[in-house]
């Protein structure tokens, strides 16, 4: 039996999948679905523990480990430390690189600038929401200069998971405003440039549903109100693989149209890809088409082959 261990990206819970879920039992898999902690003090490293728990704790059947947006980085070092329990990786839009790779690492200076504006030590309230919203500051931004630069450099194999991966806010090619807009991100303590977070710790606030792709009002009314602040430390470390990754086999499923190069990460880890027609939650509005590609992905794995073109 095959057992999908299904990963929330930043601001989501375990809710995030409550479509795929009954789908994926309905094939005759297991599911787990880990609640990451998203405490101001939570790191990266502690939600790849709680993966690993989870890993530990399951049944001994296939394991196929799944990690949505930014959770593709706690999925790949979670599969790095336990290779001999996972049979597949798959990145669903997923932010991931090599070894040394973080979100700060693999996004550009405008995304990482409107983040540590927008972090305070509570999460913020509805305004830190609506500033997030207006910036862009989500896997979902449509930031279209922002991806061909970032994903010139995965194609042509330019080090995008090192600490000098992201392109400079002052390249010309992703400077702040023409990613984001001219809106300012303020944090309860107003637009000071920490938002009232000290170091690396706080909390992101969660933008809105929009800002996902989810714009039908009964979806994005049900995700309003589930999305929670998300720890600033999780964006700011960064993965420790040693190599075992690099033999375990991966899939990329990407969303059309594409709004950063999550293609292209996958890609330059020599993963498969799938595109997929959605939005970057893709679980809420297609669960059923994202359900079977993941069975499909799953099968392909069990019998060596690819499972799909």
């Amino acid at each position: 039996m095959t057992t999908f261990v299904l990963v929330p990206g930043a601001w989501h819970g375990p809710w995030a999948w409550d479509r795929v879920v009954p789908l994926l039992e309905r094939s005759g898999a297991r599911t787990i679905t880990p609640d990451l902690a998203c405490t101001p003090d939570t790191g990266l490293h502690d939600h790849v523990e709680q993966v690993l728990t989870a890993l530990d704790t399951a049944p001994d059947d296939r394991m196929v480990l799944v990690g949505h947006s930014y959770a593709g980085l706690v999925v790949r070092q979670a599969a790095d430390l336990r290779p001999e329990r996972v049979h597949h990786v798959v990145l669903v839009e997923g932010w991931a690189g090599r070894d040394g790779a973080g979100m700060f690492t693999l996004a550009p200076d405008a995304f990482v600038q409107a983040i540590r504006a927008s972090a305070t030590s509570d999460g913020g309230a509805t305004g830190d929401r609506e500033a997030m919203s207006d910036s862009g500051a989500t896997g979902d931004a449509g930031a279209t200069s922002d991806r061909e630069a970032i994903g010139d450099r995965v194609a042509s194999g330019d080090d995008v998971a090192s600490g000098d991966g992201r392109e400079n806010g002052d390249g010309g090619a992703i400077g702040g405003r023409e990613v984001f807009g001219d809106s300012e991100v303020a944090g309860d303590g107003g637009a000071t440039g920490d938002g009232g977070a000290t170091g690396d710790g706080g909390l992101i606030p969660a933008p809105a549903p929009e800002r996902f792709g989810i714009t039908d009002p009964d979806d994005a009314a049900w995700l309003r109100e589930r999305l929670r602040p998300h720890p600033l430390r999780t964006f700011t470390d960064t993965t420790r693989l040693g190599g075992a990754i690099d033999r375990i086999p991966g899939t990329g499923i990407f969303c059309r149209p594409q709004t950063f190069p999550f293609e292209q990460f996958a890609k330059s880890l020599g993963y498969r890809t799938i595109p997929i027609d959605g939005p970057h939650d893709v679980m809420l509005e297609h669960p059923e088409l994202l359900t079977q590609l993941l069975v499909d992905v799953a099968e392909g794995s069990k019998s060596g082959s690819p499972g799909l073109s």
